[in-house]
Parts: structure tokens; sequence; C-alpha cells
């Protein structure tokens, strides 16, 4: 995210993890899989849920997940003189498929676009894990996971001093 907001190109981005890697152990979650163009621009996000984890894929009701897929933790940047065009976000029922809803972005006018306005929203991949605690069984392991890259140099022990 700090490379995108150094370089030019866009002026939207958002962070698109791997579905695995932001799985609990201990139940389900809900997760918005991204639906991106060819060049990595977001189209729309279509939220799922009861998302569990199964080897190395997921499901969600009878719905099989490869695990592969790209996901939205609401994790984004814009530039600064794009925070006047902040775009919300409509939910829109997904045909035929209970439990899952398809999240356009659109600009304050109403015009639906896989963007803001005119703007296209760039989906940056990671391979980086999130680290979430849905429950409290979760807390272990992301307690360890943090201190792990703490003790790697790629996390800071204090973020404030």
């Amino acid at each position: 995210m700090a490379d995108f907001l150094r370089a030019g190109g866009p002026d939207y981005a958002m962070v698109g993890y791997t579905l695995r890697n932001t799985l609990s152990e201990h139940g389900s979650v809900s997760r918005g899989v991204c639906e991106c163009d060819a060049a990595g621009f977001l189209q729309a996000v279509v939220e799922l849920t009861k998302v569990e984890k199964q080897g190395r894929g997921a499901h969600t009701g009878d719905r099989a997940l490869s695990g592969d897929e790209l996901v939205s933790m609401i994790c984004g940047a814009l530039r600064p003189r794009c925070s006047r065009n902040c775009a919300s976000v409509q939910r829109i029922p997904a045909p035929q498929r209970a439990g899952i809803e398809k999240r356009v972005l659109h600009s304050h006018d109403g015009e639906r676009t896989g963007g803001i306005g005119r703007r296209r929203v760039k989906v940056l991949r990671t391979p980086a894990s999130w680290f979430g605690i849905t429950y409290k069984e979760d807390k272990p392991q992301v307690v360890a996971s943090i201190d792990k890259l703490v003790k790697a140099g790629e996390y800071p022990a204090k973020l404030w001093t």
C-alpha cells in the first residue's frame, strides 16, 4: 500500500488477500470476494457468509471455495486529493444465491461503477495473512503470529512511542 501511495497511477486502491489466509480455525466468518477485471481493477465485492475452512479451501453452505479467491478485508487507500469524492457502498442482493450480497461501489451521484465516479479501484494482491480475532480461541494464534513478525523485524515491537 505504501508503494502504491508513493507511485503514480490510479487514485484508489485496496488490498486483496487470498481467502485461505483470512480464515479462522475456530468457526465461520464472512468475507467479501472481489470480482476484478483482467487488469486487476475492482468490479464488485460479493459478500459470502458462514465461510468455513475446509482443507486448503473453504465452503459456505453447499458452495465449495478453492481458497485462492481474492477477498477484501476493508484495507484501502486513496490519494489526499480524492477524499472529496469518497464513495459509498450499495448492497445488492445477488440473484439466485441465498445469503450472498454483491456490493457495488458507486459515486455520490448514484452512478454504479467498479470504482469511484469515473475512477477505478486497483486491487493490490498480497500473500500476507490477515490476523483477526473472530473467536476468543483465535487470540493465541494472532499473538504468536504478531510476535513472530516482531522477532523477524517485519513488525515494530511498539506501534507508538
